[in-house]
């Protein structure tokens, strides 16, 4: 596998809610990432290597997104489009997690590193955007995956994320 830079095929990876040019809708491009997940889970080397080059842009890009969010308070209509883009990014990250393997030892400590700081970033989202939906039914995905893919070490993060989940969730 050679991959040096996921924008080699930009149209493929692009995750943009509101970018009608994506050769696939929104949540079919996550099948896309899961087969990337496949790929880089089942590879002997570099991992950690290919796993940071799909994670480390879409963490930059929720930075960049979440204090537009804060800011934008009043404005619908942008606050809809950056939502679904901070959803897809979360579900992407949980399934990319979909193809590594889920035993004892399967993964290394590099990529268990770079799955923490996805779930961080992705509880960050949530922190800010606590009763949005979509984001909370991707990251309780996302958190689903990441227990079968860390194991005990997903337990510091599980106070946090019930915190936030229960503090706002409502009667449906």
């Amino acid at each position: 596998m050679h991959l040096t830079h996921p924008t080699l095929f930009p149209d493929l990876l692009a995750i943009n809610a509101s970018n009608n040019n994506n050769l696939f809708k929104p949540d079919n491009s996550l099948h896309l990432f899961e087969a990337i997940g496949i790929l880089i889970g089942h590879s002997a080397s570099k991992q950690s290597h290919y796993l940071s080059i799909f994670t480390a842009p879409q963490i930059a890009r929720i930075n960049d997104l979440l204090p537009q969010v804060q800011n934008d308070q009043n404005d619908n209509n942008a606050n809809v489009t950056i939502n679904q883009q901070l959803s897809m990014i979360i579900g992407m990250f949980a399934h990319l997690s979909k193809g590594f393997p889920m035993k004892q030892g399967g993964v290394s400590e590099d990529v268990c590193k770079i799955f923490k700081t996805t779930l961080e970033t992705s509880i960050q989202t949530l922190s800010v955007l606590p009763n949005n939906d979509m984001i909370r039914t991707k990251l309780t995905f996302f958190v689903h995956r990441l227990i079968l893919l860390l194991n005990e070490g997903i337990l510091p993060f599980i106070p946090s994320i019930l915190n936030l989940l229960i503090t706002s969730a409502t009667e449906r």
